[in-house]
C-alpha cells in the first residue's frame, strides 16, 4: 500500500456505496475515474474525490504517477445511524434510519509483468516454427474446403 485516503460520516448507506465501488475494484487510477465520470450516482462523485486524494498523496510522498497506481482495496462501512421520527397512522411515530458510511480506498504501484526465463522463450520458439504447418488444415476447415 503506497496511499490510503478515507471519507468517515459519509451521508449515504453503506450498501449504495458498494454498488459503485464494486466496479471499480482492481482498476487502475485511469481507468477507474474514467468510470466514475460516466456513472451516474452520488456515490460516484464521492468516490472519485477520494481517489483523486489518495493518488495526489502518493505522487506527493512517493513520486508515483497517477497512471502507474492501482486499487488495492476499495470498501465502504457502516458508520452510524441518525434516527428520525414520522407521524403515521393512529397516532403512533415511525422511525426513519439514515446510514452513515466510512468509505476506504488504498492504492499500490502496478507491478510489472514477470520476465520469462530463457527455457520457456525456447519452447515458444519451437511452438511458432510448428505453427505454421499446422495452419493450413485449420484454414480449410474454416473455409469449408474439402481434403
Amino acid at each position: 500500500m503506497i496511499s490510503r485516503a478515507q471519507a468517515s460520516f459519509v451521508r449515504m448507506a453503506p450498501r449504495k456505496m458498494r454498488y459503485v465501488l464494486d466496479l471499480l475494484r482492481g482498476k487502475s487510477v485511469p481507468q477507474a475515474l474514467s468510470i466514475l465520470t460516466r456513472t451516474h450516482k452520488k456515490a460516484s462523485e464521492i468516490t472519485r474525490k477520494l481517489i483523486l486524494t489518495a493518488a495526489d498523496a502518493a505522487e506527493k510522498q512517493h513520486q508515483v504517477a497517477a497512471e502507474d497506481l492501482k486499487i488495492t482495496r476499495l470498501y465502504a462501512d457502516q458508520a452510524g445511524i441518525m434516527k428520525r421520527f414520522r407521524a403515521m397512522s393512529l397516532g403512533r411515530a415511525g422511525e426513519i434510519r439514515k446510514r452513515l458510511s466510512h468509505v476506504v480506498v488504498e492504492l499500490d504501484r502496478i507491478s510489472p509483468a514477470p520476465k520469462a526465463p530463457a527455457a520457456a522463450k525456447q519452447e515458444k520458439k519451437s511452438v511458432k516454427a510448428e505453427t505454421p504447418k499446422n495452419a493450413a488444415p485449420k484454414a480449410r476447415k474454416l473455409a469449408g474446403a474439402s481434403k
